[in-house]
């Protein structure tokens, strides 16, 4: 990665290059002679600008994103305890008031950092660099049901949720 001036950062992603059967990633240990990952993954070079510049304010309808001025209590994101005491609350406060949603739950966290790591009794887990998506249509709606009741997720599955 390297920075251009001070309003641009020119960094190299890699995205999946079409191919046959969809890629598949687990973040835990895959089934016995299973790889971890597949898929075609090839690098590109992407500028990122600063948004904090841009003419109009972003919006999530838009831009799918949004910047807010939050200055958190948190002390420390190494402290898992503190972490999800005070600042999972934070976080869904500024959500639902941000977005209007009727509820908002932080259900885990990934500290990254340079190069994998433990700090404390908390794993520092390195930048990803693959242009991915965290959920699929199947599995996004499985873990609203893990995370919520029969009667929550029910509820929630028949409503847009994030």
């Amino acid at each position: 990665m390297r920075q251009t001036n001070a309003d641009v950062v020119e960094a190299e992603l890699s995205y999946l290059a079409p191919a046959g059967g969809p890629p598949v990633s687990y973040a835990c240990e895959p089934p016995p002679n299973t790889p971890r990952r597949s898929g075609d993954y090839r690098p590109h070079r992407v500028m990122s600008r600063n948004g904090r510049l841009m003419s109009r304010s972003p919006s999530l309808d838009r831009e799918a994103f949004i910047l807010v001025r939050h200055e958190s209590r948190l002390a420390s994101f190494y402290d898992e305890t503190e972490v999800k005491q005070r600042y999972y609350p934070e976080v869904e406060a500024l959500v639902a008031e941000q977005t209007g949603a009727a509820a908002v739950l932080v259900f885990d966290h990934t500290v990254r950092g340079t190069g994998r790591a433990t700090h404390g009794r908390i794993d520092v887990r390195e930048p990803i660099t693959n242009v991915h998506n965290d959920y699929t249509i199947k599995s996004g709606p499985d873990r609203v049901r893990d995370l919520l009741t029969a009667e929550q997720a029910s509820h929630a599955l028949r409503h847009r949720f994030v």
